[in-house]
């Protein structure tokens, strides 16, 4: 019986199953054999991304570099106008002060004079940061920082200049945004009041919250000085619809009922 059963089971699989190749194994075959006959090419395209890799490596590694480089040149630059500003606050401190207290730059950031006479190393760095390093964050900061330069010490003229460059160079939202900002009240601050309410609304469009509040505050601000009151009213009403509860809508509040 044994026997008999065991030859029931043998006469399932004969020689010619057993040297027929299951379908995964037919499959890698063919995937090696299609392999072999474009060696050459496999080999070209393996090539290709090896080499495109090692470019992308090299070059975000000189970016990072080129960088920190930036970095470090803006930093020192504003070390510089820390230092003429300490210097000018020193020589305008009262008489007074004592001699043992170091004068802070806040003393003087807000003062009007000649930045390019009175900051011309500071200014120089600065510009060498962008002229060198044009492309980077610390190009943008340093375009910024001379807006920002000449606008507090009331030479808003030359302010619009590093503004517009800014908006213009710009990638990031809120950066734009802050460029925007401020090139719009530069405009304003030279009585160029029609092209202030174009560019605060190029402010307003990019969408950023941090500067809504402020560009339609200088909008309406904008609209009252061209003396189109319905335009200002209607601003200062959509500040109190969409900002409740904030600094800004108290604001609108008070300067809708001055023009009511």
């Amino acid at each position: 019986m044994e026997y008999s059963k065991h030859k029931v089971m043998s006469q399932d699989i004969d020689r010619k199953t057993l040297k027929k190749p299951d379908e995964f194994t037919t499959k890698v075959k063919s995937l090696f054999d299609l392999m072999a006959d474009h060696s050459r090419k496999i080999l070209f395209l393996l090539g290709i991304v090896f080499v495109a890799a090692f470019v992308f490596a090299l070059l975000s590694s000189r970016s990072n570099t080129r960088n920190e480089e930036a970095k470090g040149s803006l930093f020192q630059a504003k070390q510089a106008l820390d230092k003429e500003l300490a210097v000018i606050a020193s020589a305008e401190a009262p008489a007074m002060q004592k001699k043992s207290a170091q004068p802070s730059p806040e003393l003087v950031a807000f003062k009007h004079f000649d930045v390019n006479a009175k900051l011309a190393g500071s200014v120089g760095k600065l510009k060498t940061v962008i002229k060198q390093y044009e492309g980077t964050k610390a190009a943008l900061d340093a375009r910024m920082t001379l807006g920002d330069l000449y606008f507090n010490h009331g030479q808003y003229a030359a302010s619009i200049e590093w503004y517009q460059q800014a908006a213009d160079k710009a990638s990031g939202t809120s950066d734009r945004a802050m460029a925007l900002l401020g090139w719009g009240y530069a405009l304003e601050n030279s009585k160029q009041i029609n092209n202030a309410i174009a560019v605060y609304e190029r402010a307003l469009n990019t969408g950023d919250g941090m500067i809504k509040g402020d560009s339609m505050l200088s909008l309406a601000r904008c609209f009252e000085l061209a003396n189109d009151k319905n335009r200002a009213k209607l601003m200062y009403e959509r500040i109190i619809s969409q900002l409740p509860d904030s600094p800004h809508q108290r604001t609108a509040e008070d300067l809708k009922s001055r023009i009511e």
